[in-house]
């Protein structure tokens, strides 16, 4: 198995069915600084390489800086309350499958984040980064001292599935959860 981003911190994954897979089988992912879900703890581990290596893309670096707010579709980000963002310079980072496009936000400008290299453009982003349960909220809190504020949107009911998530939120200095009562 390859690590499919945010079930690996997700308590019941969404995207492997961990019965089908042999409870010795080999687990490829990053070399986390975190806790990881459970399930996983009847696999064998690989650590590949070092999660700074998802922002290395042949792709363009964007230019952030002329936007106060980036907000990343990704799942929680439609249901949570989100700061006023009417008064700020807002750029919507659009999810590449249309089926988890959320409507609310369509009078952004926007962008299609696999469009361009995302990881690597936040490194230097100085604003306020919105995104939801997703890998780049993953990336974005292991970096060490970032310039942008980050808020993590997420269900109330997704809570208890999300631990380890939450656990590494909890380290951060930067991070603030935004969560959605369902």
């Amino acid at each position: 198995m390859i690590d499919d981003g945010l079930d690996t911190f997700r308590e019941f994954p969404r995207n492997i069915v961990v019965s089908d897979f042999k409870s010795d089988s080999n687990y490829y992912t990053f070399n986390y600084d975190a806790k990881l879900a459970t399930w996983l703890s009847g696999f064998n581990l690989i650590n590949v390489c070092e999660l700074e290596e998802i922002a290395r893309s042949s792709k363009q670096k964007i230019d952030l800086s002329d936007f106060d707010v980036v907000l990343v579709e990704s799942p929680g980000i439609g249901s949570v309350i989100l700061p006023d963002l009417s008064a700020s310079r807002v750029l919507l980072v659009k999810h590449s499958n249309p089926n988890k496009n959320v409507k609310a936000f369509e009078s952004c400008p926007s962008i299609i984040g696999s469009d361009f290299a995302l990881e690597d453009s936040i490194k230097t982003y100085q604003g306020t980064l919105i995104v939801g349960e997703s890998m780049t909220a993953v990336y974005a809190l292991q970096l060490k001292s970032p310039n942008f504020k980050l808020l993590i949107a997420i269900n109330e009911d997704n809570k208890k599935n999300l631990t380890s998530f939450l656990d590494l939120v909890g380290k951060t200095s930067f991070a603030k959860l935004l969560v959605a009562k369902t």
